[in-house]
């Protein structure tokens, strides 16, 4: 005797239980985030040059290396998407940007006059997560060159070959941050850096924007 049919509700409960593992599957798998970054990608390069820079799929490529690294563990996923946000190769042993001094990235000219890049209102910020990521599996030497390379993006090439010729407004916004990294255990410092970075605008966090109480941080035992 063949069985009741099963109820059209229930069919519609399997599909969907189905969709929605495919999609969880697919937003952690590598193959689903290349997708992802280059629906991105393709989108950034159709709109017009002048409104590269400005456009919210800048907020959605951050939003994909935070995912990656935060989410599934791909700390080398993150940390290739955040040095091309900035301006700079994939391969973070490349440093030719630093030498001949013009952007090499999929997402800026060499001069770094639209699209993302150093100029970019969030590319301190890019750099900086990929610090963190570069800390945890390399050297200290190694780490403390990315922290030089911070300055020099940012504080230099941002201020003599920038389109603006001035250092990246958001300077200040995490050079305590980077500069406390390298205090952790300092080396000689290259001669073009100066720790106090005096060209640099200061950086005036907006209201509601966690401050660190400045008592707590003179009373921390040093590390």
């Amino acid at each position: 005797m063949p069985g009741k049919p099963m109820h059209w509700k229930w069919k519609v409960l399997i599909i969907f239980i189905c969709a929605s593992f495919f999609c969880f599957a697919f937003v952690l798998s590598p193959w689903g985030h290349e997708w992802m970054e280059n629906r991105i990608t393709k989108t950034f390069n159709e709109m017009p040059e002048a409104e590269r820079r400005d456009s919210p799929s800048a907020d959605s490529f951050l939003f994909l290396a935070w995912w990656r690294g935060a989410v599934c563990q791909d700390d080398k996923g993150a940390m290739e998407m955040y040095r091309q946000f900035c301006g700079l190769p994939k391969d973070k042993k490349d440093d030719s940007v630093y030498v001949k001094w013009k952007l090499n990235s999929p997402y800026c000219p060499p001069d770094g006059k639209s699209g993302w890049g150093p100029m970019h209102p969030r590319a301190p910020e890019a750099y900086w997560e990929f610090i963190q990521y570069h800390e945890v599996d390399n050297s200290w030497q190694r780490t403390f060159q990315q922290c030089v390379n911070y300055y020099k993006l940012f504080y230099i090439w941002c201020r003599i070959y920038g389109p603006d010729k001035k250092v990246h407004p958001l300077f200040n916004k995490y050079w305590p941050k980077v500069k406390e990294l390298m205090a952790k255990k300092m080396q000689q410092l290259p001669l073009e850096l100066d720790m106090n970075a005096p060209l640099a605008p200061p950086y005036t966090p907006p209201e509601g924007e966690k401050k660190a109480d400045p008592k707590k941080t003179a009373s921390a035992p040093a590390g």
